[in-house]
């Protein structure tokens, strides 16, 4: 009895650490089935570079768009030929609506489905932000639609807000669940300080910040996350400043005083979140602040 009641303990507690890692690691739940077909669900990992968590990724999930290309043969994996782009797309450009914060499921409106064929799977790709499939005459971020041995391509205009990032494609059929997305970024996230160090800048407002040979126009396959050719370097101005009186030095005991901290919506020490700020920029040349 005591035997039984050991491995029975140890049943529960192995069932356990599977969900736990199942919840940690983005996976999805198995396929489920509605009138013989198996319906297609997606998860997210934990992001790389700079988005710390799933809860700062579910902060964009209404803004990631999702491709589910069909591959025939499923044992042959992803072809590196690209020759499964132009055939049956199961999801073709999807928005979603929601990614959850705690277990990163990933919501969409409706529902898709996995190929009946038990050889054939499907490839997702996701990218963000999310953008039409159009042409450069109609906004500044666009989608090049897949066509032959040709992946989508998102292509794209930066005013130093956005943050443009691919997740790594994963693959799965209706025996056989996806692992997790896990989105990678594509561009660089800058912070800037300015630090009074000798109080000389005291009763000084700044106004504004332009960051020189900034590249801002470019494209990247959804696939594989590679940039296109970059437009001409220009000047661009950091968004979302307004004039910020400069106020103490890092050595008056007040850290936030003697610096400046931005984002595309969010400027200290106006307001009180001192999280880690920034804004996206893909290069820029180095510059001398002086009093």
């Amino acid at each position: 009895m005591k035997k039984h009641i050991l491995e029975y303990s140890h049943l529960i507690c192995s069932l356990f650490l599977c969900l736990l890692a199942c919840v940690c690691n983005g996976c999805t739940e198995e396929p489920l089935q509605e009138d013989g077909r198996a319906v297609i669900r997606l998860g997210a990992k934990s992001p790389t570079r700079a988005v710390n968590s799933l809860e700062d990724l579910s902060a964009a999930g209404n803004n990631v768009g999702i491709y589910g290309i069909q591959i025939s043969d499923a044992s042959s994996g992803i072809p590196s030929d690209g020759s499964q782009w132009g055939g049956v797309l199961r999801m073709d450009n999807v928005r979603t609506t929601s990614i959850d914060a705690l277990t990163g499921n990933i919501s969409w409106a409706g529902n898709y489905y996995y190929p009946a064929e038990e050889e054939s799977s499907v490839e997702f790709c996701a990218y963000h932000p999310y953008a039409p499939v159009g042409t450069s005459s109609e906004g500044r971020f666009f989608v090049e639609a897949p066509a032959s041995g040709h992946a989508p391509v998102l292509h794209f205009s930066l005013s130093g807000r956005e943050d443009v990032m691919f997740a790594t494609p994963v693959t799965g059929s209706r025996n056989s669940r996806p692992q997790g997305l896990e989105f990678r970024h594509v561009l660089t996230q800058l912070r800037f300080q300015v630090i009074d160090s000798y109080a000389s800048l005291n009763e000084v407002s700044l106004r504004g910040i332009s960051l020189l040979g900034v590249n801002s126009d470019s494209s990247m396959n959804i696939e594989t996350g590679a940039l296109g050719a970059w437009s001409l370097p220009g000047e661009l101005a950091v968004p979302g400043i307004t004039e910020v009186l400069i106020t103490g030095s890092p050595t008056q005991g007040s850290t936030n005083a003697g610096y400046l901290n931005f984002s595309a919506s969010n400027v200290n020490p106006q307001n009180n979140n001192y999280r880690a700020n920034g804004f996206p920029v893909r290069c820029v040349r180095g510059f001398t602040f002086a009093a």
